[in-house]
């Protein structure tokens, strides 16, 4: 992470943070160790630079409940708390940069910072997964078109979508008409 990324014509300087939870010490179920190794990044992050940071047995529990998520997640897009973080996607062959994966990110005005992992399910419960992921592949084509526009012609932008919208009938339709526009 100390050495920086060369993306003609851009130098990027990266940073890493890693929270960690262990089982059983810290919690027994998938859902509670993600939560804790989530607060534990989210102090990694508040630290600055490269940070590891593993949960605290003593630090309480975390703030992140279903019903905040619901009552919030609905007014992501139109208050403009989605956001798309790009991750450099590298070579195997040759260790060059050879496109970036759009990932989403969710800033609640109350729980910070989310990984998709923190809000999807609840999303596709309230029926809204769609148009997340209709905001996140118009946001990826975007940021593409920049990249293109910057010369880079041969980059790949790799998105994630959800089962409930690859399987709509239409699916591929819509991406190849967003892509038109």
């Amino acid at each position: 992470m100390e050495l920086p990324l060369s993306v003609l014509p851009y130098t990027l300087f990266m940073t890493g943070k890693l929270g960690v939870s262990l089982c059983p010490e810290h919690a027994s179920s998938t859902s509670r160790l993600l939560d804790h190794a989530e607060d534990a990044l989210y102090q990694a992050a508040r630290e600055g630079g490269n940070a590891v940071r593993i949960h605290a047995v003593d630090t309480p529990p975390s703030a992140h409940s279903e019903s905040i998520i619901a009552r919030q997640i609905v007014d992501a897009i139109p208050n403009g708390e989605l956001k798309l973080r790009d991750q450099p996607l590298g070579s195997a062959r040759d260790g060059h940069v050879v496109g970036m994966e759009a990932l989403l990110r969710w800033q609640s005005p109350t729980l910070g910072m989310l990984v998709p992992e923190r809000f999807m399910r609840t999303a596709e419960r309230l029926g809204i997964i769609v148009q997340i992921g209709t905001w996140v592949l118009v946001g990826a084509l975007k940021q593409a078109r920049m990249w293109r526009d910057q010369g880079f012609d041969d980059f790949t932008i790799a998105v994630n979508v959800s089962t409930l919208q690859l399987l709509r009938p239409n699916f591929f339709a819509e991406v190849i008409s967003t892509k038109a526009r």
